[in-house]
């Protein structure tokens, strides 16, 4: 929404202030925090900013005055201020001192225009400001994505505003030497880390009160209802209170929508709108800048485009400064191995391979059991993929960068001695990770975590990276498992800074496995509902956007086969970072981890969990759920011993049967139920799970007892209406 313009001319703004006639103040001395934020202003033009941080003058890059385009500072003048500009604090007489020529200061009557430009930058990738007003993350894909609408209003109650006059600014001859001539990370997050991403051309001073609206997606709010929600926002806000005394408060959580109310300028403690903007003129404070790119100062130097390109990428994903140069390394192509034939009219003849079965009658999902390796290139990513004719052969391939990152060079290059790589995969004969796609008796996927484990936080011999993959089957029978083997190549030299297992999918891979399914034939699109074809990848916008895979695992998520990777982040040893983050993303040290990931992690031999896992103690399987069979268990002898009492009991009185064919009775009637509860726990054990078995069982029995239990109050009530009955007659 456009903002609301309120402009200070004398006796103070009110909500419609901007169409009133100024009134003219009597002559006032000019508050000295007016001239100290006057002087700081002027000082800022020419300095260099980066456009990520919030447009405050304490973010300007280098020592006060030192700015980055050459400006004639021997001519410096005094510069007189307006009587009345600046509203009702004064600035009648007031001088600004060593103001450059090409420094202009302009008051109120020339800045009408200004607000329509803003910081006079062009594009649509947000910045500092933007994000700092609506608190934002900085990553611009995340917040898009939890965001439906924004919505601005607000005030602007600007006293003045300092410029660049100079149309052909001049950078300084170091600042130009400072940009390296080829695509070199270092020299360029060196540069942008000194001298910034912009220029600062103009500085505005003055106030501002404003509302920031952030809709999220789960609001039910349509685009009107929007619209007049924050009309009603900013007229409770900026609007005289006292006419609204009917009017009942807005409720801004129940609507899902986020409400954010600065104000910069002014006293803080005055809550009243009108009031507030009476104390502008003594407490002033940036309201604007506009930026002029140092990229558009460097026509016909070599390196230009490289330096354009290190801006344009952190604009746009924004990594911590301090992450700048790994990121610039790991910005090159990336490309999936194997590489798909793209030759028109070739057909690769279909290779023999295993194949996994789901159900009896269901289609055979065949294997590709071929090694995927890329040498000494990172591999980023991986995903599964249907391939054939028939989309009905499982494959796996890798995302790697197509060359390798200077970074890396001195630890990875060809001629540097690596060691032979490693391969290394589950073992054959742990069935505790075995777990079932969809019947026990069919298909499993062996889930075991593959990791090298020579690799530590902290370790200086080197870091084990994944270089290779393969898919293979243990034929079990009908029984038949899935497995991941990957192969290890150490990167001498580097440590792990950050580990940490990612769950989620690339943001745009699941379009690409639509367009998969929806192509494929019939038995192709069964069997797409199987296996999660999604890519598994962190890329520039997953801070601080340079990782490599060092494990992966498969496994089964929602009756579909899917594949997780870890990724770790890596340095030098001056970079070394003693910290790990677990699966649920907390940083804690890695010592105590280790020990306590142990713990919780140990698996018990020979117990499984209620989806067919392996049983770790303290979360699925082993002490802390034993407690819930021997519950179930205890209360179910005791059930059964009740009705043993109540069926002889039954016998022995109301059927006059003898106390040993009474007893013979229920010998066999418990026999036969004993006999068939066995035979349907393992068809339940081997179907549904173990833990839904005793769930089944001990609900069909509580149905039972409650039924018989309802049967008995009846045949006891109706003989007693009967005795009733007869007892009035």
């Amino acid at each position: 929404m456009p903002l609301r313009s309120a402009l200070m001319d004398g006796a103070g703004p009110s909500h419609d202030l901007a169409a009133g006639a100024p009134v003219a103040p009597a002559p006032a001395p000019a508050p000295p925090a007016m001239m100290a934020t006057l002087a700081n202003a002027v000082q800022a033009l020419g300095r260099g900013f980066d456009v990520t941080a919030d447009t405050r003058l304490l973010y300007c890059k280098g020592a006060p005055a030192s700015r980055l385009v050459l400006l004639d500072e021997r001519r410096a003048r005094d510069v007189a201020l307006a009587e009345g500009a600046g509203g009702g604090g004064g600035g009648g007489g007031a001088v600004l001192t060593n103001v450059p020529v090409e420094v202009d200061v302009d008051v109120f009557p020339k800045m009408a225009e200004y607000f329509n430009k803003k910081s006079g930058l062009s594009g649509s990738v947000p910045l500092g400001s933007f994000n700092s007003m609506f608190s934002f993350t900085g990553s611009s894909k995340n917040d898009a994505a939890v965001t439906k609408a924004l919505a601005l209003d607000g005030y602007f109650v600007p006293l003045f505003k300092v410029k660049l006059t100079s149309s052909e600014l001049v950078l300084r001859e170091d600042v130009k030497r400072a940009i390296p001539y080829s695509w070199d990370p270092s020299s360029l997050a060196s540069f942008i880390e000194n001298y910034g991403t912009h220029i600062i051309t103009s500085v505005t001073i003055g106030g501002k009160d404003e509302v920031y609206i952030k809709q999220h997606h789960s609001s039910q709010l349509s685009s009107s209802e929007f619209e007049k929600y924050v009309t009603d926002i900013g007229d409770e806000r900026f609007l005289n209170l006292e006419n609204q005394s009917n009017t009942a408060p807005i409720n801004y959580k129940e609507k899902d929508i986020t409400v954010i109310f600065r104000r910069r300028g002014g006293c803080d403690l005055v809550q009243n709108h009108v009031e507030w903007t009476r104390t502008v003129p003594s407490a002033p404070d940036v309201i604007n800048m506009t930026f002029l790119p140092i990229v558009s100062l460097v026509e016909g130097l070599p390196g230009k485009h490289y330096l354009a390109r290190a801006i344009d990428l952190y604009l746009e994903y924004k990594p911590p400064i301090e992450e700048l140069q790994y990121f610039l390394e790991f910005q090159v192509q990336r490309v999936w191995a194997p590489e798909p034939t793209t030759i028109p009219g070739h057909h690769r003849k279909e290779p023999v391979c295993p194949f996994l079965q789901f159900s009896l009658m269901g289609p055979k999902l065949y294997v590709s059991s071929e090694q995927i390796c890329v040498g000494r290139k990172p591999v980023t990513g991986l995903k599964l993929s249907l391939e054939g004719s028939k989309q009905n052969r499982l494959t796996i391939h890798l995302q790697h960068l197509s060359s390798l990152p200077k970074i890396l060079v001195p630890h990875w290059d060809s001629h540097v001695a690596i060691g032979p790589p490693k391969w290394q995969g589950p073992e054959e004969q742990d069935s505790r990770w075995f777990e079932s796609i969809k019947w026990k008796n069919f298909a499993h996927v062996s889930t075991a975590p593959i990791e090298n484990t020579e690799t530590s936080i902290g370790d200086l011999s080197g870091v084990y990276v994944v270089t290779g993959a393969q898919l293979g089957v243990w034929d079990f029978g009908a029984k038949s498992v899935l497995h991941l083997k990957l192969l290890f190549s150490k990167v001498p030299g580097c440590t792990i800074r950050r580990s940490v297992w990612d769950h989620s999918p690339s943001s745009h891979s699941t379009q690409k496995v639509d367009e998969v399914s929806s192509s494929s034939s019939s038995e192709g699109s069964k069997l797409a509902k199987i296996v999660d074809m999604s890519e598994m990848s962190k890329g520039p916008s997953d801070s601080p956007g340079h990782w490599l895979v060092t494990g992966a695992k498969l496994g089964v998520e929602k009756g579909r086969i899917v594949v997780r990777v870890k990724d770790l982040s890596i340095g030098s040893w001056m970079l070394l970072l003693l910290m790990e983050e677990n699966e649920e993303g907390t940083a804690i040290p890695s010592e105590p981890q280790t020990k306590a990931t142990e713990k919780v992690n140990e698996v018990i031999d020979g117990k499984i969990d209620w989806r067919g896992r392996p049983a770790r103690r303290g979360k699925h399987g082993g002490v802390n759920t034993c407690w819930f069979i021997l519950v179930s268990f205890g209360l179910e002898n005791v059930a059964s011993l009740s009705l043993a009492v109540n069926l002889i009991t039954y016998f022995t009185v109301t059927m006059h049967i003898d106390l040993a064919d009474a007893s013979n009775a229920l010998t066999n009637y418990m026999g036969t139920s004993y006999i068939v509860s066995v035979a349907i726990a393992v068809f339940a054990d081997t179907f549904i799970g173990r833990y839904k078995s005793v769930l089944l069982s001990a609900a069909v029995e509580l149905l039972v007892l409650q039924l018989s239990t309802l049967h008995i109050v009846f045949l006891i009530n109706e003989k007693l209406l009967i005795s009733l009955f007869f007892w009035f007659e």
